[in-house]
C-alpha cells in the first residue's frame, strides 16, 4: 500500500514537473506584479478609512503616473475631487454626479474633468463629484443613500456607468483579485480593506474585507500551472457577468430611492459597448432617463497612453459636450 501510495505520487510528481516545463518553455509566467509607479505629493492622496473601500484625502497634489503622465487634482473637505475653485454653496439647486475613476477624472486635470466642465457651463447648479477610482455603482447607491440619511437631497443625480462595474457590483472573485493586485503594485500594507458590494440574496448591500476573505492560489508566484489555473478560473468567471443583473438591480434601487425623494435619475454610459445595450433596454423599460456619452474606446487618441490606459481629456471633453447638449434638452437649470 504504502509502495503504491509513493507511487502515485512520484507519477504526481513527474506529470507536474513535465506540464510546468512545458508551460514555461511556451512562455507563460508565474504570477507578476506589473511594474507601475504612482507617486503622489504630498504623500497620501487615498486612504482607506470607510466601508467605501477607497475615500479622498482633503487637499492638493500632484501626481505623476509611471513617470510622464503629471497632474493636479484636488479634493475639497467633503473628500469630493473639486468642480470649481469658486465657493458655490449658495447655489440651491444641486446635481451628484457618481463613478468610478474615469468619472473621477485619473490622469488629467481638475479643470480637464467632465464634472468641472459641467460646473463651468451651468452656473446655478452646484456639481458634486462624488467618484472615487475603483468605485462601481453599489457604491453610488450607498454614497447616495448616506447623503440622503444626511438630509442632503440634490435635484439630480447623474450614474456614470460602464458595464465593467459588474464585477465591482458583485464583488467577485476576478476583481478582487484586481483589487489585491493593486495593493502590491502600491506597496501597501493594510490589516483591512472593507468594500461594499450587492447581495442578490438579500436584495441589499453588504461588505467584505479584501485582505481577510480573498484567498488566492498558493504557490502562483513560483508556478506557471498554478498561475495559469487561477487565470483560466477568473476568466470563465468573467462570463457570468454578461447578463448585468446586479447592475440592473442597483439602479432599479437607486430609481427607488430618487422616486421617494423627488430626484431627477439619469444614467449616462461612459464605456459604450455591446453589452451596454442590456442597460439601455432595461433603463427604457423602467423609464430610467439613459444615455451614451461615451467615445468609441476602439479607436486611438482615447486614453492616456502611453503611461495610463483611462480617459483622457479629449474624452472628458466629448463626455461634457454630450452631457451638456441632453441636459439643455431637458431644460436643466429651468
Amino acid at each position: 500500500m504504502l509502495k503504491r501510495f509513493i507511487y502515485y505520487i512520484l507519477i504526481c510528481s513527474i506529470c507536474f514537473v513535465t506540464i510546468e516545463l512545458t508551460l514555461r518553455f511556451l512562455a507563460y509566467e508565474t504570477y507578476q506584479i506589473p511594474e507601475y509607479s504612482f507617486v503622489s505629493s504630498p504623500k497620501e492622496c487615498f486612504s482607506n478609512s470607510s466601508n467605501l473601500g477607497i475615500d479622498l484625502v482633503p487637499g492638493k497634489f500632484e501626481i505623476d503616473i509611471n513617470n510622464g503622465l503629471i497632474h493636479t487634482v484636488t479634493h475639497n473637505a467633503d473628500s469630493n475631487r473639486i468642480c470649481s475653485t469658486a465657493n458655490l454653496d449658495t447655489l440651491t439647486k444641486e446635481t451628484f454626479i457618481l463613478g468610478g475613476s474615469y468619472t473621477y477624472g485619473t490622469g488629467i486635470n481638475d479643470f480637464e474633468t467632465f464634472p468641472y466642465l459641467l460646473q463651468q457651463e451651468f452656473k446655478n447648479t452646484k456639481f458634486t463629484n462624488y467618484a472615487v477610482p475603483g468605485y462601481g455603482t453599489t457604491h453610488a447607491l450607498l454614497q447616495l443613500k448616506n447623503q440622503i440619511t444626511k438630509g442632503h437631497i440634490p435635484q439630480s443625480v447623474i450614474i456614470a456607468y460602464a458595464t465593467f462595474h459588474e464585477e465591482r457590483n458583485q464583488m467577485n472573485k476576478t476583481y478582487q483579485y484586481k483589487l489585491t493586485k493593486g495593493i502590491e503594485l502600491n506597496e501597501l500594507t493594510l490589516n483591512k480593506l472593507i468594500f461594499p458590494y450587492f447581495d442578490l440574496e438579500k436584495n441589499a448591500i453588504d461588505f467584505i474585507d479584501i485582505v481577510s476573505d480573498f484567498k488566492p492560489l498558493p504557490f502562483r508566484k513560483q508556478s506557471a500551472t498554478i498561475n495559469l489555473i487561477e487565470q483560466v478560473f477568473l476568466k470563465n468567471e468573467a462570463k457570468k457577468l454578461q447578463e448585468l443583473t446586479y447592475s440592473k438591480k442597483i439602479i432599479l434601487a437607486i430609481k427607488n430611492l430618487c422616486k421617494t425623494n423627488n430626484i431627477q435619475l439619469i444614467i449616462a454610459d461612459i464605456a459604450f459597448n455591446n453589452s451596454s445595450e442590456i442597460i439601455n433596454n432595461f433603463c427604457s423599460t423602467q423609464n430610467i432617463a439613459y444615455l451614451n456619452i461615451s467615445p468609441d474606446f476602439t479607436q486611438n487618441g482615447f486614453r492616456s497612453l502611453p503611461y495610463d490606459p483611462h480617459p483622457n481629456k479629449a474624452v472628458h471633453k466629448i463626455y461634457f459636450e454630450k452631457m451638456s447638449a441632453y441636459l439643455k434638452s431637458i431644460n436643466f437649470e429651468n
